[in-house]
């Protein structure tokens, strides 16, 4: 959201009916969003232009008797006079409307550096869409050159000199354009024996197998990798490698969505190759995960748990014969090494029937004391 009200709105006020743009500006810059109003000499007033300047004239003979320099003040420029209007449509006297005036900026013509950003329209205050063909308009910057602006022509040659360099620019983009799409045809006849996969399933097959530590030291491995793409082993291990970091990347960044897997790609990666990889590096997220989880560094976790309860048969006292005895067997899953996964172990002991009653008071205490944290 922050991101959202910082952003700058650059909108070309060329064509557009004056009253209109600023109605909508106003609302805008009052709701929080920062403003930039450029070429305001373009902008469009309803009406012919003998009706507007004697309007116009009409309002610089207002002023104060007593004291014309406290007001009203005059604006000649076109980016004042639109300042104006925007101002008489908000609440400008108080804090509040003060604030959104100041996140308005007007300019004539297009100076830097918004010369070289986006511009915008605002399609609902467009003259040709709000106003019939039939009707007549007024150019915002004639009526000011009409009433006293004096940088109608140094304006309209500084536009002359923008326009010009912006063309240069242009076609200096459409070469670079060109060149790029020139390079990219170039790398794909080079990398065509690793694009052109046999089939979605061996893509998939070497996804799979490169996630795990070892994969690309595994002779096995590699050499499947080569078969399936007809190339080197070195190139199948560089290619493992590469498998191995971007899985892994995808798992532990939490990478989550298409986009955010796509975007790790380069532009120039082939574009049906990389919806693959994505698409199986998706399904295989949610696994590889759960397994990163479970190879965590902890202690051993109970895997099984197997008892029965039997009678001794064999002492050196015959008062023992007859006494029965429980057999606990415990599998636990010890904690994986670098070298290897995770591996289970099993533990058998004996308990007497003193022995399991005390261990089993000591598991009720347990339980009750995570049943009470639990209801905190």
């Amino acid at each position: 959201m922050a991101d959202k009200f910082n952003k700058v709105l650059i909108i070309d006020g060329r064509g557009h009916l004056l009253g209109r743009l600023a109605a909508i500006v106003a609302k805008q810059v009052l709701l929080g969003h920062k403003i930039v109003v450029v070429r305001c000499e373009g902008i469009n007033i309803s009406g012919n232009f003998y009706r507007n300047k004697l309007k116009y004239l009409a309002f610089l003979r207002k002023r104060m008797n007593t004291n014309p320099s406290r007001g009203p003040y005059h604006f000649r420029a076109p980016s004042r006079i639109f300042w104006r209007t925007v101002r008489g449509m908000l609440p400008h006297k108080t804090k509040r409307g003060q604030a959104a005036l100041d996140r308005l900026k007007v300019f004539d013509g297009i100076p830097p550096p918004y010369d070289k950003r986006k511009r915008m329209v605002v399609p609902a205050a467009l003259k040709i869409v709000r106003l019939k063909p039939t009707r007549r308009f007024a150019l915002l910057g004639r009526l000011a050159h009409e009433v006293g602006w004096k940088y109608q022509a140094i304006t309209a040659t500084l536009e002359e000199k923008r326009k010009e360099k912006a063309k240069m620019r242009y076609t200096k983009k459409k070469v670079e354009i060109k060149l790029k799409k020139r390079a990219e045809k170039n790398v794909e006849s080079k990398i065509a024996k690793y694009t052109d996969a046999p089939s979605k399933d061996a893509v998939r097959q070497i996804c799979t197998e490169s996630y795990p530590a070892g994969a690309s030291k595994c002779q096995s491995v590699v050499e499947k990798t080569a078969n399936a793409l007809s190339v080197s082993n070195s190139e199948a291990i560089q290619l493992l490698t590469a498998f191995h970091v971007l899985s892994h990347h995808v798992v532990y960044q939490n990478l989550t969505s298409p986009e955010q897997i796509v975007s790790i790609f380069p532009e120039s990666f082939h574009s049906n190759l990389k919806n693959l990889i994505t698409k199986i590096l998706l399904e295989n997220s949610v696994t590889w995960r759960n397994e990163a989880l479970s190879s965590q560094i902890s202690l051993p976790k109970l895997v099984d748990l197997e008892w029965r309860v039997d009678m001794k048969t064999a002492s050196d006292s015959l008062s023992r014969m007859a006494v029965p005895t429980c057999l606990l067997q415990m599998k636990l899953q010890d904690t994986p090494c670098i070298s290897s996964g995770p591996s289970e172990s099993t533990v058998t002991m004996e308990l007497s029937k003193e022995t399991l009653d005390t261990m089993i008071d000591g598991l009720g205490r347990i339980r009750d004391q995570l049943s009470a944290v639990a209801r905190k």
